[in-house]
Formats: structure tokens, sequence, C-alpha cells
């Protein structure tokens, strides 16, 4: 395998050089030397040939000596002897494993490709446009490079084996088959990342759920904090109001004593006032007293009730100096309760920001949980793309099984038309054609050719069913269409899946207009539904029928689609659609089919799909309007 690297890295270092019309050291005649060394690297011969033959038929003598330069050089793993041959009669004469045509005799190629029939005989041509003629042709592309195509039925026919690995060397045909293989690769690629990307979801499931519990732990103690929070608020507010109404009772008593105090106070002002006048009066009567003692008696009679009277006033002041002193004492009572309030005031706004605290951790949660939901989106993104080509390549896979049997029909038929038109013309020209030969001769050659155009007919009807569906699924692109036709398009690039199933599709609409929408988006919703038919519908059964009905209603397309498989348990109808669902997944299920389904026709098509309830296999309705508002 390394050699074979080798040798074909040396070939497209030369041909670029000679592309590129560099310094022009090598010729095209040994470029193709070159590359007729290089095919007996990948075509095998019957009875594997220790040595091989190579006739030259042609009159370029740079082409002679570069292949007899190639031969001696030992660019081939067999040992080469070459001939030279001048007309198509020494064809048979030679026993040539390789033959090798110049341009100049491609008049003869028709001719030749009679002489050789079946022999394992390797054809090399140069610039011959009837593909039907050639084993392996030399041509020029729009860009000047030197490339080459290959008739395989024509090698496969004559007993010549073709290695895949031969898609190294280039060509056009081979072109398609690298693009296949580069294809295969990358799915397997995606399948791998899938594989990485569902382990990933997985732990992020659980990291996901033990973050959740770890929050409803949380947020179950925040409603205990805010539970105990109320009935404190409560009981303060509670206190609150008791002691405001105490406080306003006391107020209330203080000042009814004030104004008790003030009236004393005015009294024992009055009292003070007469206590003047009467010693300004004794002042007087001590003048008078020698003069009138009779009444000195009586003013000091007076004068000691006066003094009885002080006496019950001071025994009145002291108790209301105690009073005033018990309502201090109230007031400082009063004092500790509003520093009492103060305190609980101070801890409920601890409380307070102690709850942003814990409110901004939970803002923090939820912003994570944010972020990794979008990696889910992304991921779900990813998946949707992978299970987008991964439906192509099955696509691409079953139109290529379909379009071979046709082709190959075609092909059979073909040759055996020119084995009889061989016949007929050596005869005509030996100068022995009967007419009953003749006849029977044109009868054949007309069977041949319609079984020739009837099966081209086919695969060119399922190669344009492949190339609208296909070209639909890649570019996503609304665009006008009838449903009917595009129902039978899309059965039609199924037909290989379906036929290796033995499911038969019935399709019935009686809707006769054209509607806009996203072909690809249905054709990929419709895909997933017979698939999914396929794998879990008549996973038990050996044969199957699909139905699908077309109704319109209100604007509105209405498509049953049921199958008569083993049908969905009831208890699954309402997780059908949720991604990840699924009931064969140790089969390599991942859940997404429908889940995809549902995502494409509600957000893209802006419609609606339901699985209902039923009796026989599986029952889907898909409704979306006639015109999608793009």
């Amino acid at each position: 395998m390394k050699y074979l690297f080798l040798s074909t890295l040396c070939i497209v270092v030369m041909l670029s050089s000679f592309n590129n019309n560099a310094e022009e050291t090598l010729s095209e005649q040994t470029l193709k030397s070159a590359f007729i060394g290089q095919f007996s690297h990948f075509i095998n011969w019957p009875n594997s040939p220790k040595q091989l033959n190579v006739a030259y038929m042609g009159n370029d003598d740079q082409y002679w000596q570069a292949l007899q330069n190639m031969a001696s050089s030992g660019a081939s793993k067999y040992a080469l002897t070459l001939s030279r041959i001048s007309n198509a009669e020494h064809v048979l004469l030679t026993d040539a494993h390789i033959l090798v045509i110049g341009q100049s005799h491609n008049r003869y190629i028709s001719g030749i490709n009679a002489l050789l029939g079946d022999r394992a005989t390797l054809l090399v041509s140069e610039y011959v446009t009837d593909n039907k003629l050639i084993g392996i042709n030399f041509y020029k592309t729009n860009k000047q490079t030197l490339s080459f195509n290959l008739n395989r039925y024509n090698l496969l026919y004559q007993g010549l084996s073709i290695s895949e690995d031969i898609v190294l060397l280039g060509g056009s045909e081979i072109d398609v088959a690298h693009m296949v293989k580069e294809m295969t690769s990358k799915l397997s690629d995606s399948a791998k990342q899938i594989d990485k990307l569902n382990s990933h979801i997985r732990t992020q499931e659980i990291s996901i759920t033990e973050k959740q519990k770890q929050i409803e732990k949380k947020q179950q103690s925040i409603n205990l904090k805010n539970q105990e929070l109320e009935l404190l608020s409560e009981k303060i507010k509670q206190t609150q109001f008791d002691h405001e109404k105490q406080l306003d009772d006391l107020a209330s008593q203080l000042a009814q004593k004030e104004h008790l105090l003030e009236d004393k106070q005015n009294k024992v002002s009055d009292t003070q006032n007469e206590l003047d006048k009467m010693n300004e009066q004794s002042r007087k009567l001590t003048a008078l007293i020698d003069k009138n003692q009779q009444h000195i008696e009586q003013q000091t009679q007076k004068l000691s009730r006066l003094s009885n009277g002080l006496k019950e006033k001071e025994q009145a002041l002291q108790v209301k100096e105690k009073q005033v002193e018990q309502t201090t004492n109230v007031l400082f009572i009063s004092l500790g309760a509003l520093i009492a309030f103060a305190v609980l005031a101070a801890n409920l706004w601890y409380l307070s920001k102690r709850k942003q605290a814990l409110n901004k951790l939970l803002e923090a949660h939820n912003e994570e949980l944010e972020n990794i939901n979008q990696q889910l989106i992304t991921t779900q993104k990813q998946l949707v793309e992978s299970e987008k080509m991964a439906s192509l390549a099955g696509l691409v896979t079953g139109v290529a099984h379909e379009v071979n049997t046709p082709l190959g029909a075609a092909i059979t038929a073909v040759t055996h038309l020119s084995a009889i038109s061989t016949e007929i013309y050596s005869d005509f020209k030996d100068k022995k054609l009967s007419s009953q030969k003749f006849e029977r001769i044109l009868e054949e050659q007309l069977q041949a050719t319609d079984i020739i155009f009837k099966n081209l007919c086919r695969s060119a009807d399922l190669i344009k069913s492949f190339k609208q569906v296909s070209a639909d699924q890649v570019s996503e692109a609304a665009r006008e269409f009838e449903i009917g036709d595009y129902l039978h398009e899309i059965i039609t690039s199924l037909k290989h899946e379906l036929k290796r199933a033995q499911v038969h599709v019935s399709i019935r609409c009686d809707f006769q207009k054209r509607i806009y929408t996203y072909p690809g988006v249905f054709s990929q919703v419709l895909t997933n539904l017979v698939i999914n038919s396929l794998i879990h519908g008549f996973k038990s059964q050996q044969a199957g029928h699909i139905q699908l009905e077309v109704k319109q209603e209100n604007g509105h397309l209405f498509i049953h689609y049921q199958d008569n498989g083993c049908g969905i348990d009831k208890q699954n109808l309402d997780k059908i659609f949720d991604p990840f669902f699924t009931t064969n997944r140790n089969s390599g299920s991942t859940g997404l089919g429908l889940s995809i389904c549902y995502n494409l026709i509600t957000q893209k098509m802006q419609g609606n799909i339901t699985c209902l309830e039923s009796e026989n296999g599986a029952h889907f309705e898909l409704s979306f309007p006639f015109t999608i508002q793009t």
C-alpha cells in the first residue's frame, strides 16, 4: 500500500507539472505511459499471469518510445513485453493483455471490440467520444489537464476485475466514487461524534439532575426561612402594636396627671398668695395686737386651719411624686421595649441581606442552567444535521442499488445487440445471410432495443426522483410543487428499502393544486416516518403496508400516515416526540427521529404533527398550510 501511494503521488506530481506548463521535462506521451504502467496495479487478469503482453497500434513514435521506457523502468508490478502492430487483423495474433490504440487508429475501435469479444484484454484508447466502445480512455479536461474515464461494464464483460483503489489515480467517474467514499467516511466520523455527544449529554443530564436536587433543597430551606421570617414579622408587628397601645395609654395617663398637677400647682400658688396676704395682715395685726386681742385669736385659729390645709397639700404632693416616679419607670420599660424592637429590626435587616445573597446564588444557578440548555440546543442542531446526512447517505445507497439493476439489464441487452450485429455483419460480408436469419436477428434487435429503452427510462425516472428529493433536502428552500407527484418521488427514492423489507406503499391524493412550502423538510419528515415503520413497526413481520391519504380543509393540508405494523403502546403516545425517547436503544436507536420531525413540522413548516390512537399499527396526522409565511 505504501508503494501504491508513492507511485500515485509521483504521477500526480508529474501530471501537475505537465498541466501547469512548468519546465516541460515530461511529454503527454510519457504521462500516458506512466498511467498505463500504474493501471496494472489496480486491474487483475484471469489466471494471474506473471508477465503482461502490451501491444501498441498507432503512428506516434514518441508514444511507442515512452511505452518502451516505461516497460524498462519497472513502473509496473508485472514484467512487460512490448509489440507494435499496424492493423486490426493482427490484434488476435498478439494475444495481448493490454492493447494501446493511438488516436490515429480510433476509427478501428468498433471493429477491434468485435474481434476481442469477451477476451481478457484491457483496451486503452485516447480521445474516443463513444463511451460504449472504450475500456479506459484518455482525454483532456476543460482546464487542459490529462484525465481518463473507464467503462466498468466492458471491463467486467471481458473478465477483468477492478480494485476500488483506482480512485487514487483520478478520473471523471472515479470522482463520484471518491465522493461517496468520502461521504461514508464523514458519516462514520459523524456517528462517532454522535456517540461522544450522547455520552456528554448523559453526563450533563446527571449533572443537571444533581443540581436541580440541590436547588430544590435550597429552595425548601429558603421557603422555611421565609416562613420563619413571616412568623417573626407577625410577632414583631403584634408586639409593636401592643407597645404602641401601652405607650398611648401611658401618654394619656401622663397628660391627665400633668393636668391635675398643674391644677394643684395653681392651687398652691393661690394658697401662697393667700399666705402672703395673711402674713401682711399678720404684720398689721401685730401692730394692732394690743388693740384687738380677740381679733388676733380669731386670726390665729384661721392660721391653724390654713396650716392643716397646707399639710394636707404636702401629703397630696408626695402622692403625686410617687405617681410621677411610677410613670418614669413605665417610660424606662417602654424604652427597653423600643431597644428590643430595634434589635428585632436589625435581625430582620440581616435576614433580608441573607435572602438577597441566596437570591443571587439562585440567579447564578439559573444562568448556569440556561447555558447548559443552550449547549443542549446546539447539540440537538448538530444531531439534526447528522441525522439529515445519514438519511441522505441512505437515499444515495438505495438509489444506486436500484439504478444498478436496470442499467445492468440495459448493458446486457447492448452487449447482445452488439454480438448479433457483428454476426449479421459477418454473414452479410461473407454473403451467408439468409432471409430467415435476417428476420430473426431483426426481431432480436427490436427486442434488445425495447429492453434498453425501457430500462434506461426506468433509470432516468429513478435518477430524476433522487435528484429532486436530494436537492430539496440539501437546499431546504421553499418552492412551489404538487404534493401528489412529490409523494410519488419520495416513495420512489425509498424503493430499495421498501423492496428489501417487502413493504407496499399506497397513496390516495385528490388534491390537485400546487402548494408553496419547504419540500426538503417535508421529504425528510416523510422519510423518517417510513424508516421508523421499517425499523420498529415491521421488525417482526415479513411484509407490510403503508397508506398515505391527503386531504385539505380551510387552507391546510392534512396527511394521514398509517402502517399495519406492531403499533405504539398507549402509555408511550405522550412521550413519542420527546428527544432521546426510544424503545429500541439496544439496537442503536438515538430517539431523535420523531423529535426532529416534530420540530421541523411545527417550526419550519408552521404546522403540526400528532400521533393518533390506532388498533392496527401506527397512525400519524400531519397538517400544514398551503402557503408558508416566510
